[in-house]
């Protein structure tokens, strides 16, 4: 005998952008985490524009 269930199964997936946010906000705020590697890709990003400039190639 089959078991019965209550009610019809639904499998909704999860809505991408739920997903995303759930990524970047695990408790309802920033995730310290994403500040930092934000911070440092700023910092990757500033010294990469200097080395440019260093060699006058304006880009």
């Amino acid at each position: 005998m089959q078991a019965s269930m209550k009610g019809p199964s639904k499998n909704i997936p999860t809505p991408f952008l739920h997903r995303i946010r759930l990524l970047f906000l695990p408790n309802g705020s920033v995730f310290y985490g994403w500040w930092i590697v934000a911070i440092a890709s700023f910092v990757m990003y500033l010294g990469s524009l200097f080395w440019i400039q260093s060699y006058g190639a304006y880009a």
